[in-house]
């Protein structure tokens, strides 16, 4: 679909410049209008009105239970039917919409924080506005529609078999999905929180890293103006040289900016660079 759409924006404009000129005002042009028209209306049906459909008719999903991993942040477990045969990979999310009072108006986007398996799916937010810290009153057996999966934060991006991730707060949902399945024989996780309460999931993040012998390096502190960047090149060193790895970034704009900028300066590829920025 996104193809699709990129290939209709590019021809568009060449259509109406050459449907204006003096030698193409008949029925050519009204038929290529028209074709590129029925393209956009079909791909809209297709994936945003009967794929939804289908996906949420053949899994069925309800919350199975709901999870504080701090005292703001909450994880909510879903259940359904031949979860096994959904198709998402780590790394990628949903647009939630919530059956329930006060949650049913609004899709909101929020990325796996686990693999999906066949006994069910998880994702975690950090409760900042109205919608999130609804979550934490979801009742088990609420019905939940999805539309997805989106987000290109996968394994399929990655181009070597050494890969760093960087996650800054709740930025680590899709990259603790990633740090348990890429395939990469030397992975290396960098997250960064506020304090040590705001490290959501690290259990589960020491656990597979003595399962995968990878390492986990946990940054904490409070970013004020004047300080020096705690995601800084310099700091970025410290991993080892990043040149020739895959490099997973999740996190705020102003994290991913600033941490894009730090691996130029270490001569990373934009093409070794996979990001997804999220705003509150």
């Amino acid at each position: 679909m996104v193809h699709l759409y990129t290939y209709l924006a590019i021809a568009l404009p060449f259509a109406h410049q050459f449907s204006t000129g003096t030698d193409f005002r008949y029925t050519g042009a009204r038929v290529i209008w028209s074709a590129m028209y029925l393209a956009v209306t079909i791909a809209l049906l297709r994936y945003r009105v009967f794929e939804p459909l289908r996906v949420n008719w053949r899994h069925r999903l309800r919350v199975r239970d709901v999870h504080l991993e701090s005292p703001d942040t909450v994880s909510v477990y879903l259940t359904g039917r031949a979860l096994d045969r959904l198709d998402v990979r780590p790394g990628q999310f949903f647009r939630w919409r919530f059956a329930t009072r006060g949650l049913w108006w609004t899709a909101t986007p929020y990325s796996l924080s686990a693999p999906a398996s066949a006994d069910g799916l998880r994702i975690t937010a950090r409760m900042v506005g109205r919608h999130s810290n609804q979550l934490k009153t979801l009742q088990v057996g609420t019905r939940v529609f999805v539309e997805g999966p989106y987000g290109a934060l996968t394994s399929q991006q990655a181009h070597h078999r050494s890969a760093v991730l960087i996650a800054d707060g709740v930025g680590i949902t899709p990259l603790r999905a990633l740090f348990e399945t890429l395939p990469a024989t030397d992975i290396t996780l960098l997250y960064r929180a506020s304090s040590q309460a705001d490290l959501v999931l690290s259990e589960e993040l020491n656990t597979i890293a003595r399962q995968r012998h990878a390492t986990v390096h946990y940054l904490t502190g409070h970013h004020r103006p004047g300080d020096a960047d705690p995601l800084s090149a310099a700091s970025l060193r410290l991993l080892g040289n990043l040149r020739g790895r895959d490099v997973y970034l999740c996190g705020p704009p102003g994290t991913t900016a600033s941490v894009r900028r730090a691996l130029h300066e270490l001569r990373v590829d934009d093409a070794d660079i996979h990001e997804e920025t999220f705003a509150f």
